[in-house]
């Protein structure tokens, strides 16, 4: 290991390429469509429909990007262009079934869909161990990312099976952490998992329940090493990771949340990690509650965070976490988004709150279920003024389905995604991918989804 050791996961679902040196025509890319299967072996297939064609896609980038989530967002970094930015390409996405129509597109090397939910018991064992018939107990899909600058390549973050990469938005897969420390990923929980907006290569996530930690690749997810400086990681819970991101007004601005109490001088206190050199060092500064389930941080810029807590509200800092001011009472979620007029939304299970300047927060009047009781995923997310809400539950999905979208500026007006009866899980971590109108859902024991926006 290095003696220095993270997005979702921000994850950011699109790059501004309103500068035309910046986009790559789909044809100039035809190479990176084999690219995967020579790194880390050949390509394994998904639920989705290998023999349809191509959805009906623009072959120009995507412009004029707003809205952003700290893990799963629509938003193109605020940074001016950068010398090794990557450039934006779109590739057609085979298979892709008809607008509206949830498609289930899990990587069959991952032994979908015979799992079950780890019990410890004959029943179902520990995660990573099989039943005597041979039934994988595991958690399933975690924490889904999209490449901001190809956006036909996502990322899947799973419990105990590894990382999977598709560069043909889920028609096939590859297990593609087979390097440095691959093993250690394998072992542990990927529910945080983010893309560097500028250099695509970098990538960052954790291994919860396993090493924890957080890990860097620089090549497309191929070779990993842990980042945190052994004093960080011995304070950040030992190294319990729970929700990893990056600040949209600098690419190497990191945050990390611990999933478990900081303890200094043994007393526990709250406390995030930070690095400002893509996580190179780190440094500790003050969060604002102890960890709960299923809380995180959001990086508005270098010192304007909010931090969300199902118990504890909505809390913001303004100047990098030296006070923290509670802005919301009552239960909230983990992640804030910024819509496209710079108001902000979060989740709250029952209802969806908004804020016009992240001071005064309220429900949104008609607002639908969302958020989970799930760590470091997205359950909102969006681009441009259309936002997405997930209620990542379990069970029969309830009237009108786990998912509904609706136009930012007039957010009492919902629409309908409606779920397949087959879909006995909302989504727990969504992506949108606006140049070819997918969002994303990973769903944990229910597998990983696609859906054509109509």
């Amino acid at each position: 290991m290095r003696s220095f050791l993270v997005f979702f996961a921000p994850v950011f679902m699109a790059c501004n390429a309103s500068s035309k040196s910046n986009v790559v025509d789909a044809s100039d890319a035809a190479s990176m469509e084999s690219s995967i299967a020579s790194t880390a072996g050949g390509p394994t297939t998904s639920g989705g429909n290998q023999n349809s064609t191509s959805s009906d896609i623009t072959s120009t980038a995507a412009a004029g990007v707003t809205g952003s989530s700290s893990s799963g967002g629509g938003a193109a970094p605020d940074e001016p262009d950068k010398p090794n930015q990557t450039p934006h390409v779109v590739r057609p996405c085979p298979g892709v079934d008809s607008a509206g129509v949830w498609e289930e597109i899990t990587p069959r090397e991952a032994g979908y869909p015979n799992w079950c939910v780890p019990k410890w018991n004959d029943e179902c064992p520990a995660p990573g161990r099989t039943t005597a018939s041979g039934v994988l107990a595991t958690y399933g899909t975690n924490a889904v990312a999209i490449d901001p600058n190809d956006t036909a390549t996502v990322y899947l973050g799973t419990s105990s099976l590894g990382m999977y990469k598709s560069t043909d938005c889920g028609a096939s897969w590859v297990h593609i952490n087979t390097g440095r420390y691959g093993e250690e990923i394998d072992k542990g929980r990927s529910w945080s998992l983010v893309v560097d907006p500028v250099d695509s290569q970098v990538i960052y996530t954790t291994a919860g329940y396993g090493m924890g930690d957080v890990f860097k690749s620089t090549d497309g997810g191929v070779n990993w090493e842990p980042m945190l400086t052994p004093d960080v990681r011995e304070a950040l819970a030992g190294g319990f990771v729970e929700k990893i991101t990056i600040d949209p007004t600098d690419h190497l601005h990191l945050l990390a949340s611990p999933h478990g109490p900081c303890v200094k001088d043994g007393a526990e206190y709250a406390c995030l990690a930070e690095s400002k050199d893509g996580g190179e060092t780190w440094t500790l500064t003050n969060s604002a509650q102890q960890w709960s389930e299923g809380d995180g941080q959001t990086m508005i810029n270098a010192t304007t965070w909010f931090f969300g807590n199902q118990f504890g509200g909505i809390w913001r800092t303004t100047n990098a976490g030296a006070t923290w001011t509670s802005v919301y009472t009552g239960n909230a979620d983990g992640d804030v988004y910024t819509a496209s007029d710079g108001s902000f939304y979060s989740c709250a299970l029952n209802t969806i709150l908004h804020s016009a300047d992240g001071i005064s927060w309220g429900a949104v009047p008609n607002g639908k279920p969302c958020g989970a009781n799930s760590n470091g995923g997205a359950k909102i997310t969006g681009f441009g003024d259309t936002m997405f809400i997930s209620r990542g539950a379990s069970g029969t999905p309830p009237a009108g389905g786990w998912y509904w979208s609706t136009k930012d500026t007039d957010p009492s007006n919902w629409k309908s995604l409606e779920s397949p009866a087959s879909m006995g899980q909302g989504g727990v971590s969504i992506a949108y991918d606006p140049d070819h109108r997918i969002l994303y859902s990973s769903n944990y024991v229910s597998g990983f989804w696609r859906v054509v926006v109509p």
